[in-house]
């Protein structure tokens, strides 16, 4: 595998990871919903990360509310003092924009960041010894072959292994607070960044190299504790425990000299500056949900200290309102799905095709994967779309995939597209066909013969009994 097209692999990963870490209603009736004495309801549910912000002389209006940019799939309904606000907005407010439109950006600061320059590599800045249980525990969780591991600088390696194990374990952006806000949203509410994609990758990559090494190897010590480590957060964030969860979040390792100096970068210091830029947009006129991830607003040095101690805002914790069951519950999620229109689809498949034309396959690739995501969540398919829509914005990407040599996605690729037709009861033959040879290729590709060998056994017989393919369809085949 190719710098480049390693990099385009890892930059939906990073994505990923990055999106980790006064009264706001128009009236007083509806502000009261939010008070802790609200309800009897509310005051038997589990606390919730949500704050109203409030300073004289400041016309905005804000909550700030504490997100988990991974999630497993299926989890509770939101609370209702949390829909109740975000519906109020006018204004949304992420660390870094986390809509589709910018992944193509941001692969190419990962690119630019993540990689050594030609005739240099990894093992030329960590210890034998570290590189070695790299290989171990690294190529068995993410499938890269070692050619391309070595070209990767260690705080991206980093990001990947986290994200990696936790996919492995069912968590999921689509699951993520982050991108239920934008579907919740539906393209209706004005987008703002207190930080950006590209801000949150060079801090990642201007790391001191030793803090990094650091990084890396705390990963790999305790990469078998990651599993509980993860539940954990998700439980304590689920029962509002903000002082466990600062524990939890903030304990340090003798392990690993750079603890002090992460927690200084990608926490005290950002919180310090996002305080300011939230300062900056409470000057306008507007209501914002500002979504921060939660651990940036618990524990010392917190959004909220830097608010109140440098700022003067008056910050208020809301009462929760309690989780819709039943039908309110189906309601909620309903509201909560991606509102794409059918016109919309066709833009993105016009947008994909003008990638593709313009033989900037990486971006095709990603706005195909990206854009087949807001499609389908898991097996439950966003009301108005059938699986045709699904396959025929997501197989856009799976061939791109194979130009550009990134195997792995090609696999994943053409893996989601059979599943999507075995679900389909008018799928052809031939439909069924074409994306197990590419989940052959693509297994033939990163050195699984045997696999590939099973599964190219699958799709011969169709090519060998139907003389009409087409000549593409041939020298595809061979």
């Amino acid at each position: 595998m190719s710098r480049t097209a390693c990099a385009r692999t890892c930059a939906s990963l990073v994505t990923i990871a990055l999106l980790t870490s006064s009264q706001l209603l128009g009236c007083a009736s509806s502000s009261s919903t939010l008070k802790p004495e609200a309800t009897a309801q509310a005051k038997s549910a589990a606390p919730i990360f949500l704050w109203t912000l409030s300073k004289d002389g400041k016309p905005g209006r804000a909550h700030l509310y504490g997100s988990v940019h991974l999630k497993p799939s299926g989890q509770e309904s939101v609370d209702r003092a949390v829909t109740q606000t975000f519906d109020a907005a006018t204004d949304l407010v992420f660390e870094a924009d986390p809509s589709p439109e910018n992944a193509a950006a941001i692969q190419q600061t990962v690119q630019a960041l993540s990689t050594y320059p030609a005739g240099e590599t990894l093992r030329d800045h960590i210890s034998p010894e570290l590189y070695e249980q790299l290989k171990e525990v690294s190529i068995p969780l993410m499938g890269f072959p070692e050619a391309a591991l070595e070209r990767l600088k260690p705080w991206l390696l980093s990001i990947m292994m986290e994200v990696y194990v936790a996919a492995k374990l069912g968590f999921k952006q689509e699951s993520g607070t982050e991108q239920w806000a934008l579907r919740r949203a539906g393209g209706k509410k004005t987008l703002h960044e207190l930080e950006g994609a590209e801000a949150q990758l060079r801090l990642f990559a201007s790391l001191p190299k030793e803090a990094q090494i650091d990084q890396l190897r705390e990963i790999l010590d305790t990469i078998e504790e990651a599993p509980g480590k993860l539940q954990k957060l998700i439980d304590l964030y689920e029962a509002g425990d903000e002082s466990a969860l600062a524990e939890h979040l903030f304990q340090t390792r003798e392990e690993n000299p750079s603890s002090e100096l992460l927690f200084e970068r990608f926490f005290f210091e950002r919180n310090q500056k996002m305080a300011a830029k939230i300062d900056e947009l409470m000057s306008q006129d507007k209501d914002y949900f500002i979504i921060v991830g939660t651990g940036h607003l618990v524990g010392e040095r917190s959004i909220q200290d830097y608010l109140t101690k440098e700022h003067g805002y008056a910050i208020e914790k809301i009462a929760p309102g309690g989780r819709p069951t039943g039908e309110e519950a189906d309601a909620q999620r309903q509201a909560s799905k991606n509102l794409r229109t059918s016109a919309e689809a066709a833009e993105l498949r016009a947008a994909i095709q003008g990638r593709l034309d313009g033989q900037a396959y990486g971006e095709a690739v990603t706005m195909a994967t990206v854009g087949a995501n807001q499609l389908r969540n898991g097996t439950e398919v966003i009301e108005g779309f059938r699986d045709e829509d699904y396959v025929s914005i997501l197989k856009m990407g799976c061939e791109p995939a194979e130009w550009i040599g990134n195997w792995p996605q090609a696999g994943r690729c053409w893996t989601r597209v059979l599943d999507a037709y075995r679900r389909m009861p008018d799928a052809t033959e031939k439909d069924r066909a074409f994306p197990i040879l590419g989940i052959a290729l693509a297994a033939a590709q990163l050195g699984q013969s045997e696999q590939s060998d099973e599964v190219l056994a699958r799709a011969i017989p169709f090519f060998q009994t139907n003389p009409e393919l087409t000549r593409a369809e041939r020298a595809r085949l061979f």
